[in-house]
């Protein structure tokens, strides 16, 4: 369905007796007779490219000191087709059991002619666990799947949904971040509401309206009686965006508001730092491996027989059980050096404590494979763990152990992405190098012998270099 921003990226938990949490309510809401103004004024005329439009929508959001947080989205779509109306039908959400929860606490549908039919929410709403990282070899029974059916739902009707959600448990402790997105590449965006208040004792830090549309938003600050700050941000009228072939993706380059309760780069770098450490204790089998890894080579083949044995000998799999931050927390390196298997963290932390052990300045990097993240707003949005050897003056030498398949120490899909290395003392945000174009060509020498029979045999040899390499070399292992 239509993104709403940062609201459907929820981290969810239900109690399923009854699928109540009893949450609080909404502090504010829409307003009810101008929502209805503009679903009766929007229709495919305005919209000719969508098959629905979310015609309002408000997030509210209260975060306390310790980073745990409720939010709140009141949002309203219509379906201008029959294809709109499809996709309106399965509201789904997600969420980790044991750091959050939620409820539906309101479901409606208003049809064509204003006719007005509530939702039961308890009978038409179902829970699974995710199978979204099984495809990536990674098991994590406590990732769930929620979905809200509606009964039906036809082409000109509305849908007014209100979704609570509650943090239990932040996945940095003490701080809070987030990220709006004011802009949509499946519809326009005619009302769109962003409002946070914000604690006396955790401030935000860093606040900034990215790829701003000019015109289309105002914003404004408000203190309230207890101390905290409350911000709000309107979107008004702003055009759909039609998506280009390997155009950067929504957090990278549609209008957003992000936000964090973190000043700069650095402390994130030692938060991840701080929560890594503690899993890098060597064992006498590690140490005794690295002894037989290391013996009588230079230190460049030092590095290069550590990599290797981490790359290809312990298995890209993963059964997840953090308990501080998931997606972020690695096992200790004695479990994935024992098991031989381990997820892009683990494998990470792993080679880490193999090279530290062999005397190199080797550390965690959290990375972002895709898009780059926002330098103005400091924020733990990665997906990927790799590995930084400190040369000399922070001059980084990366290797990426998970792919046990590629011939570079870092993949060429890995080139101009955001990454943060892990250091006590803490490191700025950086970017991947970006290699030179002709170490990613695909180079074809062919020999051809004309026979007498008038017969001609062709033989090509095929040299992949770089991305092609990084494409192609796992396929042919299958």
């Amino acid at each position: 369905m239509k993104n709403l921003g940062s609201t459907f990226t929820l981290m969810m938990s239900l109690l399923l007796a009854g699928w109540a949490v009893a949450l609080p309510p909404m502090p504010e809401t829409l307003d009810r007779a101008k929502t209805l103004e503009r679903v009766k004024a929007m229709d495919a005329t305005q919209a000719p490219d969508a098959q629905q439009v979310v015609v309002a929508q408000l997030r509210y959001v209260e975060y306390q000191p310790d980073g745990t947080s409720l939010s709140w989205v009141d949002f309203w779509a219509k379906a201008l087709t029959a294809e709109g109306a499809k996709d309106l039908r399965d509201i789904p959400t997600s969420y980790k059991e044991g750091f959050s929860e939620t409820e539906f606490q309101l479901a409606e549908v208003i049809r064509a002619d204003g006719t007005i039919e509530p939702v039961d929410i308890a009978a038409n709403t179902a829970v699974a666990t995710s199978n979204r990282s099984m495809d990536a070899n990674i098991y994590d029974p406590t990732s769930k799947r929620v979905v809200l059916t509606i009964p039906r739902l036809e082409k000109g009707d509305t849908l007014h949904v209100i979704i609570a959600d509650q943090t239990l448990k932040s996945r940095m402790p003490n701080t809070y971040t987030d990220v709006f997105l004011f802009e949509d590449s499946s519809s326009p965006t005619p009302y769109a509401e962003f409002v946070v208040r914000a604690p006396k004792a955790l401030p935000l830090k860093s606040i900034a309206l990215l790829n701003e549309i000019p015109g289309s938003i105002i914003s404004s600050t408000a203190a309230q009686k207890d101390g905290s700050m409350l911000y709000r941000w309107e979107a008004h009228d702003v055009p759909q965006t039609i998506k280009e072939e390997n155009m950067p993706d929504e957090l990278a380059s549609f209008q957003r508001v992000g936000i964090s309760t973190y000043a700069n780069w650095e402390e994130i770098s030692k938060w991840y730092w701080d929560l890594c450490e503690p899993h890098l204790t060597i064992t006498p089998e590690i140490h005794a491996k690295v002894e037989e890894l290391t013996r009588g080579v230079d230190r460049t083949t030092q590095i290069e027989n550590l990599f290797g044995f981490v790359a290809q000998g312990i298995r890209y799999m993963g059964i997840i059980a953090e308990s501080e931050a998931p997606g972020f927390e690695p096992h200790d390196v004695a479990l994935t050096f024992n098991n031989r298997y381990g997820v892009c963290r683990d494998k990470g932390a792993l080679l880490v404590a193999m090279l530290r052990d062999a005397g190199f300045n080797a550390f965690p990097v959290i990375i972002n494979a895709g898009s780059k993240r926002d330098k103005a707003v400091p924020m733990p949005y990665f997906n990927h763990a790799i590995v930084a050897v400190d040369m000399g003056n922070r001059d980084y030498l990366l290797l990426d152990p998970t792919d046990d398949t590629a011939r570079a120490e870092l993949p060429g899909y890995l080139s101009d992405c955001s990454y943060l290395v892990a250091r006590p003392e803490g490191e700025d945000l950086l970017l991947t190098p970006v290699p030179p174009p002709e170490q990613n060509l695909m180079a074809i020498e062919s020999d051809a012998t004309l026979e007498s029979g008038g017969t001609l045999l062709l033989t090509s040899k095929l040299s992949f270099g770089g991305v092609n390499d990084n494409a192609y070399r796992p396929l042919f292992v299958k």
